[in-house]
């Protein structure tokens, strides 16, 4: 057996080899371009070239970028040996920071080493916001109503905000005049109670600069939970034998205000209809049964709970231990949520 395989293994390489030697060879002129700083919304466009370094003509098919911000086109035309040709590419970013994308080429034939170019182009917002007026807390049942200062980049002249939107739920985005030295307000409001924990929005303004563009600015809501809910994660563990698990679960007011459990719903993860009580209370405890399957690909699930009121929901994550010794099961329940 061992020298049938070694055998195997030896007309691979042979062919491996004679493949290598047939297909084309090439390189890159220059592997990268830095486009230095620009502003958000600009399109940054550029060309790099691909020599043919073998004896083999090629045609170069595509040009595949990392992402829809990149575009690229090559030309066509067989390249011979010793000859270029060329691929012209496009970048655009509205969000600002240094954006790092890859093109990789793909030929007819195709290459003996695939080609990847790489640009840079490192984006500087025309709308400014300061760090700390980005990032905005509230506790959970209490209305969103953020007022953030923004400020055009000092030597742009001829800038118009023109509106701005987002595609984040449960919130709203608008643009107010100018405000306290600021040249405009980004106003933030909730327009239904927020859930717990940490929530991006993305504001879009958009502008008139020779032209209209988009500039994005994120604006980060940490939501203050106001129910303290426990175990968490909650950790379900089955007897041998058995495909039911109850556990206790404890949701207390970290404020000491009554509150009212709404619904208990799961996600990725199964369970049995839940007794909700009927009374408000500040603390309040629920038997929960998970119920598992045998087709069942992952040990993680979640658990949302909804509440009445302003308080809106929460989610926990759940884990499913599984019937592998008290090694595995202390392993698995020492896994942290992200």
């Amino acid at each position: 057996m061992r020298v049938f395989s070694t055998l195997v293994a030896g007309v691979w390489m042979v062919l491996t080899a004679a493949w290598a030697a047939d297909a084309p060879q090439a390189k890159l002129v220059e592997a990268g371009k830095d486009h230095g700083t620009v502003f958000a919304g600009t399109k940054v466009k550029g060309t790099f070239y691909v020599e043919n370094t073998g004896t083999v003509p090629f045609t170069i098919t595509d040009a595949k970028s990392t992402c829809q911000c990149t575009t690229a086109v090559p030309s066509k035309d067989p390249i011979a040996p010793g000859a270029r040709g060329e691929v012209t590419y496009e970048v655009s970013g509205t969000s600002a920071g240094t954006s790092k994308k890859s093109i990789r080429i793909v030929t007819d034939p195709p290459l003996a080493e695939p080609l990847v170019f790489t640009s840079s182009v490192t984006f500087a917002p025309y709308i400014e916001a300061a760090a700390e007026d980005l990032a905005v807390e509230i506790g959970q049942g209490d209305p969103l109503n953020a007022r953030i200062p923004l400020r055009i980049a000092a030597g742009v002249e001829g800038l118009e905000v023109l509106g701005v939107k987002t595609r984040t739920r449960d919130v709203s985005v608008a643009i107010e005049g100018p405000e306290n030295g600021a040249d405009h307000v980004l106003v933030v409001q909730s327009t239904n109670p927020l859930p717990a924990g940490r929530r991006p929005v993305l504001a879009e303004l958009e502008f008139e600069k020779d032209g209209k563009g988009v500039q994005n600015l994120t604006v980060t809501v940490n939501v203050i939970p106001a129910i303290q809910i426990t175990p968490a994660p909650i950790t379900v563990k089955f007897d041998p034998g058995k495909d039911e698990a109850t556990v206790a679960i404890t949701l207390k007011s970290t404020k000491g205000n009554p509150f009212t459990i709404k619904s208990v719903t799961p996600k990725v993860c199964t369970i049995r209809d839940v007794a909700l009580p009927k009374e408000p209370a500040a603390e309040q405890t629920l038997s929960v049964t998970f119920v598992r399957s045998a087709d069942r690909l992952t040990m993680r699930g979640f658990l949302s709970f909804e509440f009445d009121g302003n308080l809106g929901k929460q989610t926990v994550f759940t884990i499913y231990q599984r019937d592998l010794g008290a090694a595995s099961a202390a392993a698995v329940s020492n896994i942290a949520a992200p």
